[in-house]
């Protein structure tokens, strides 16, 4: 006479498989949750830094200058920015030049690792 079901030998068998199974695919999916601050961060220093950009590339070319490392506070108190600034030739923007002699400024902005840049020209003393 048959019976219908499952022994225990084949019930522990096919719970065993099912843990070889699942592992790589849960360990991959907890990975993942882990590095998502971190994603969030980068976006978010992304977001920040072309905001910062955004006001200082707005001022007029004069008040365009270096600013030291500043945290932003408020709701991002995590995330600090700094401004540089270069006077630079038309015809080589990564070189830095005296002020008098041209009328280019290089603004390189960073938040937290991320790095925007920019060139501005002073259009009114443009050489």
């Amino acid at each position: 006479m048959k019976r219908k079901g499952f022994t225990l030998l084949e019930l522990v068998f096919s719970i065993i498989i099912s843990a070889i199974i699942l592992y790589p695919i849960c360990s991959v999916i907890f990975n993942l949750a882990s590095k998502n601050p971190t994603v969030e961060n980068a976006q978010m220093s992304v977001r920040l830094a072309s905001s910062k950009m955004e006001e200082v590339s707005n001022r007029m070319f004069t008040n365009i200058s270096t600013q030291a490392t500043t945290p932003f506070g408020g709701k991002f108190p995590d995330f600090s920015y700094s401004v540089e600034v270069h006077y630079v030739n038309a015809g080589a923007l990564e070189t830095s030049v005296d002020p008098t002699v041209t009328s280019y400024k290089l603004i390189i902005v960073k938040v937290n690792g991320v790095e925007l840049r920019t060139i501005v020209s002073d259009i009114s003393n443009a050489q």
